[in-house]
């Protein structure tokens, strides 16, 4: 499945059960499933906050989110947040538990659990 498009409304929430995983969108968020299928989980997100659990992470899968400045990666399972206003100006990743790595303007950030980044045009 590829190319389907999902916007919540004010007010409005939405959630994808992926069975080892979750995505749940939250009120005026446009996203795009760019790439899924039994080892892929790939999302654009334009606009908007999606939290994302991943109950488990075999070998060979990915989970990636893709904002107008950065790529995250899922490296453990876990908990993560990802939050880009409505300018698509910046992104703020928060994860609450596991690990995951940014990568912006050919650098990569790791991030573990209990931490947040805020990027700005990719850095």
């Amino acid at each position: 499945m590829t190319g389907c498009r999902l916007w919540t409304d004010q007010d409005a929430r939405a959630e994808l059960d992926l069975g080892r995983a979750a995505l749940r969108a939250g009120q005026q968020t446009s996203m795009t499933l760019t790439n899924l299928n039994d080892n892929i989980m790939q999302v654009e997100l334009d606009q908007g906050t999606l939290d994302l659990r991943v109950r488990r992470l075999y070998d060979g899968e990915t989970y990636e989110i893709d904002t107008p400045n950065l790529a995250f990666t899922v490296m453990r399972a876990g908990e993560y947040r990802l939050d880009v206003d409505a300018n698509g100006d910046t992104t703020v990743v928060t994860v609450w538990r596991g690990k995951g790595v940014a990568t912006g303007d050919n650098r990569a950030v790791e991030i573990k659990g209990d931490r947040q980044a805020r990027f700005t045009g990719g850095t």
